[in-house]
């Protein structure tokens, strides 16, 4: 943790009077102190320089580009508050070297040596404005070659142009003047990010890019590149529009036009896209490793989904705004977001999924309204199995633990009944199996002929799929009951969306992605995350612990302050995550610490119970108490409970027939 809170709420008071009381951002006095100030790493610079591109060659900015892509996390700049240089000899009086001693107070000795005096007499610490909660770097100490090193004070008192007071103090004074320099945290940063939140709240129409993430350097640093490279080395070949474009509805035809499509210049929304394909590239690999079977692969990677995407209903702060990388950056999400998640891991696999729906009619609409949203189809040998992100359960066969497909389901709509309950009956009847619609999902980015051009260049490992070509899809779908294929509607729909949201649902939006902008170790966890690097290093622990402030830091600011909100939604994410990465290790007493002490027993994590317990669940059933794992997943009325209910009866029949579980009483557990 660091002092990023304390200056983050003195400059983010909103000018706008309706943001300041929709945020809610209050100042947090004498935070600074409580948690001090770190320094971390600076990122890598963008190249702007017109002389050094024109001088790389089309095949270099290639290489640079897809390198940068494929290291996501080194573009991660941890250094919120760069320190900078506030006294050293070429700010001085004469513009020599400052040179102090360290006592105890004159005339007032206290055994306490935290009085520092300038005896080179040039150290203007009031005309510097040298202040509270500056560093001093004193110099002295030698290392073992020899080289200067120093020790860091933090400034206490200014007392006049040549002497001060620091927190704390050394053991013995220093009577032997030595070099010492001052240092101050920037604000420069922060006060770019507020000025960002400021004209993304009060605009009339919402951006599409808006975020101040911590790796933005670096993705413009990687569109630079790309367009660089394919000035200097444009694709030859003749390029058009799909034809399943056509299928689209007319807004979203409006949105996704042909000249767009054929520009070969790349933006910042295409950089989140690549961005998140990277993400779900590398996730996929971990989260299907060790697996070959296609239906193997994607049973894998659906349950990946439905592990590190909470349910949500479909409304507000969810619902039709959020992207597919904010989707996967919050851990949460509708049962359609899932299923996007869901079919790009596939796509990433080299597999075909899309979402199954069932077409309406409506004789007195103009246009055909859109189809209900209904499960995912994954191909394999042939068929379409059946996956619901809403019960977050594979569609259940004829034979036990097998997955169904969609012609199964046609022939014996029977089926479908496995996934009543008594109160609540699955939603889709024996004449919707007639109605069925395949619906590819595509980005207006995967349509585009630079997406295409860009992922021709990619082989190996560092190959993901960013292009589309849905026309090929519908193709290999062509032997499926289906009533049609076309393009799914639903990511396009949106970018439309965020561009209409109201200032206030800006402003919330702005509250749920802030954490990620100043607490830039949050970020880079998750990053590392996806690329399962918790499996052989410990970066990610280590930074998900560094993002859980103590609970006396955030009750210390005030129930209604932005810090409190700031700190408790970084602690939530944290002690969740640490949790969910417990459960991918197999380590149950982990887990449990984290998802039940920590999570569960917390009213204040009330957001991340529903997935705690849900991941509480799934750890007690692979460490064999079934019984535990039934309480789980009937605790509490969650979003995905119809599916913990159809799940738990599940764990409750194979537990009567084998007759072994280790579960504890609860009373016991208590």
């Amino acid at each position: 943790m660091s002092c990023r809170f304390a200056t983050w709420c003195k400059v983010l008071l909103m000018r706008n009077q309706h943001l300041r009381f929709t945020l809610g951002f209050f100042f947090l006095g004498g935070l600074v102190a409580l948690l001090g100030c770190e320094e971390s790493t600076a990122p890598r610079q963008r190249s702007d320089s017109a002389g050094q591109r024109d001088s790389d060659s089309a095949d270099d900015l290639l290489h640079s580009a897809l390198g940068t892509l494929n290291d996501l996390p080194a573009a991660v700049d941890l250094q919120l508050r760069p320190l900078k240089v506030v006294l050293d000899s070429t700010k001085s009086r004469n513009g020599k070297t400052v040179f102090g001693v360290i006592t105890d107070t004159p005339g007032e000795p206290r055994g306490v040596n935290n009085f520092l005096r300038v005896v080179s007499d040039n150290g203007r610490f009031r005309r510097l404005e040298i202040r509270e909660g500056d560093r001093i770097r004193y110099y002295g100490i030698r290392d073992a070659h020899g080289k200067s090193q120093y020790i860091e004070l933090i400034v206490q008192q200014v007392v006049d142009e040549n002497s001060l007071y620091f927190f704390g103090g050394l053991n013995q004074p220093v009577l032997q003047p030595q070099r010492l320099e001052i240092w101050r945290y920037g604000d420069e940063k922060v006060q770019a990010i507020r000025d960002r939140v400021e004209r993304y709240a009060s605009r009339q129409r919402g951006s599409l890019v808006w975020e101040p993430a911590p790796d933005e350097a670096g993705l413009l640093q990687l569109i630079d590149y790309l367009n660089g490279w394919i000035h200097r080395s444009p694709p030859t070949e003749t390029w058009s529009p799909d034809p399943l474009l056509k299928t689209l509805g007319e807004t979203s035809q409006a949105i996704v036009r042909d000249d767009a499509l054929a520009e070969l210049a790349f933006g910042s929304v295409d950089a989140r896209r690549m961005q998140e394909a990277i993400w779900l590239r590398d996730a996929g690999r971990w989260a299907a490793a060790g697996t070959y079977n296609d239906l193997a692969i994607g049973r894998r990677l659906f349950d990946w989904t439905v592990r590190n995407i909470r349910l949500q209903e479909d409304t507000w702060p969810g619902g039709k705004f959020n992207q597919l990388w904010h989707t996967l950056l919050y851990g949460e999400g509708t049962a359609r977001q899932r299923a996007w998640a869901f079919t790009q891991l596939a796509k990433q696999q080299g597999l075909i999924a899309v979402v199954l729906s069932i077409e309406r009619t409506d004789d007195n609409q103009a246009e055909p309204p859109e189809p209900d949203f209904w499960c995912v189809g994954l191909l394999a040998d042939d068929k379409l199995f059946l996956f619901d992100t809403r019960l977050g359960l594979p569609i259940p066969g004829a034979v036990d633990d097998s997955v169904a497909a969609l012609d199964e389901i046609v022939e014996d709509p029977s089926l479908l009944r496995q996934l009543d309950l008594p109160e609540t009956p699955y939603p889709i009847a024996n004449e919707d199996l007639k109605r069925v619609v395949a619906q590819i999902p595509a980005t207006a980015f995967s349509l585009s002929r630079r997406a295409a051009t860009l992922e021709s260049q990619m082989t190996g490992r560092e190959r993901v799929a960013i292009s589309l070509t849905p026309s090929s899809l519908a193709e290999k779908l062509s032997a499926q009951p289906l009533q049609a294929t076309r393009l799914w509607d639903y990511p396009i729909a949106t970018l439309r969306a965020r561009q209409e949201m109201s200032p206030e649902r800006r402003a919330e939006e702005s509250r749920q992605f802030l954490v990620f902008a100043v607490m830039p170790e949050l970020w880079k966890a998750r990053v590392l995350y996806f690329q399962g690097e918790f499996f052989e290093g410990p970066e990610t622990l280590a930074l998900l612990r560094k993002s859980r402030p103590p609970t006396q830091a955030i009750q210390a600011q005030g129930a209604d302050s932005v810090g409190a909100h700031l700190m408790g939604l970084a602690r939530g994410h944290a002690t969740y995550w640490l949790g969910l990465i417990a459960v991918e290790q197999h380590k149950f007493d982990v887990a449990s610490d984290f998802l039940e002490r920590r999570t569960l027993a917390v009213e204040e994590a009330k957001s991340w119970h529903d997935g705690a317990r849900y991941l509480m669940a799934l750890a007690c059933e692979a460490d064999g108490k079934s019984k535990l794992a039934i309480e789980y997943l009937t605790g509490d009325n969650a979003a995905q409970l119809q599916g913990n209910m159809l799940l738990a009866r599940r764990l409750e029949q194979r537990s009567l027939q084998t007759g072994d579980d280790k579960s504890e009483p609860k009373n016991d557990r208590e």
